[in-house]
């Protein structure tokens, strides 16, 4: 079943990243999401769960507002498409989220993404110096101090919010943390560099694993459950025999499209590193799509192209239980398509041993046993 989509709303963005694989990308489509096709993309999805409800009862579905910078399309936009969204999905559970580079927030902002129940997903790498490498506006100049300040007003406003950092492995993984949690940043979740077997700098995997061991055993070593690193936590959640919380850990693409700014849909947005956009994107849009056929084709894509059959070494790894192959769009390779290892295989492999070792096998085992997988104890572990 589709349970998560991901709205593109704009192409446009007013930081110039210098990691981004979507911004000025010519494989990535232009414009706005036109409120006409959004207004038509919620009445076609109502009449799909509609559908489904007869025989099962849906799960909550989550919307992913993402950009580009979404929160650029401005608040009147905003405000319209959520009418148009309770309208149409209100009597279904459902749940906003918006992946936000926060320079643009405000009271108002605040206020509006409070009335439609929006998370947030804050892009910050670090301190002035580590963000600022990075994540800069047009005109060269640093965007650290802007996202400070909307950090400081999520906190005092309690809009929940979730940091997103991308793991720059000549920098300090401890001073990250150390810088994050000062400014009341709890939720974190520090990612890969979006690289592939074909774009991947040598080295990076053995990097990214220095970087993510430090950062373990420093977090590991402070003992404090309020401090939520997302990828620790799903690994952990594995281990204790649960379910992981984070889709790269799952090896599951199903049920999961993005919708782009000219309406043309597609599977998971991570998927936009791969150059060949006719592997992951339907040729119609919105206008010609019913969901079930949506689903249908989602299912078949990902089974053709492979995307969630592992290759020979990873199904005889003896870590790929916690690993699952990693997110597919970093397995990619034009020759072998998804039938390779991650380029950061050996991150994973490193990082999952040194939990195990650091925690200890035989307790691991134990508490798999005792302990409810989505409310671990970090504490009970040491």
């Amino acid at each position: 079943m589709i349970k998560s989509l991901i709205i593109k709303l704009t192409s446009t963005c007013n930081l110039a990243c210098s990691y981004c694989y979507y911004v000025g990308h010519a494989r990535t489509p232009k414009g706005i999401l036109p409120l006409a096709k959004w207004k038509l993309l919620m009445s076609r999805f109502r009449e799909y769960l509609d559908r489904k409800a007869v025989n099962e009862k849906p799960p909550e579905i989550v919307f992913y507002w993402h950009g580009g910078e979404p929160l650029l399309v401005g608040k009147e936009y905003f405000t319209s498409a959520l009418e148009i969204q309770s309208q149409a999905i209100g009597p279904f559970p459902f749940r906003n989220s918006v992946q936000t580079n926060a320079t643009l927030l405000d009271d108002e902002w605040i206020d509006l993404l409070k009335s439609g129940r929006f998370s947030l997903g804050v892009s910050l790498d670090g301190t002035p110096a580590q963000h600022d490498t990075a994540r800069v506006f047009h005109n060269g100049a640093g965007s650290y101090f802007a996202v400070e300040r909307a950090i400081h007003s999520l906190v005092e406003r309690h809009l929940p919010f979730q940091v997103l950092v991308v793991i720059d492995p000549a920098r300090s993984a401890r001073s990250t943390l150390d810088h994050l949690v000062s400014l009341g940043c709890k939720k974190l979740d520090f990612l890969l560099p979006m690289y592939n077997c074909e774009s991947a700098p040598r080295g990076i995997a053995e990097q990214c694993a220095h970087y993510l061991i430090d950062l373990f055993d420093y977090w590991f070593l402070r003992d404090d459950p309020e401090i939520d690193i997302r990828y620790f936590r799903s690994i952990l959640q594995l281990m204790l025999g649960g379910r992981a919380s984070l889709c790269t850990l799952r090896n599951d693409c199903a049920g999961i499209l993005t919708i782009e700014p000219n309406g043309i849909i597609g599977l998971c947005d991570d998927l936009s590193i791969v150059e060949d956009t006719s592997m992951f994107r339907l040729p119609a849009d919105i206008e010609a799509a019913q969901f079930e056929v949506l689903e249908q084709w989602t299912a078949k894509r990902i089974g053709d192209l492979g995307i969630n059959v592992l290759s020979f070494p990873c199904r005889n790894c003896d870590v790929a239980e916690y690993c699952q192959g990693g997110c597919p769009s970093k397995r990619f390779s034009s020759l072998g398509r998804f039938n390779n290892p991650s380029v950061y295989c050996y991150t994973f492999r490193s990082v999952v041993s040194h939990i195990v070792e650091r925690l200890g096998a035989d307790r691991v085992n134990m508490y798999r046993s005792k302990v409810a997988a989505d409310r671990y104890p970090v504490n009970a572990l040491q």
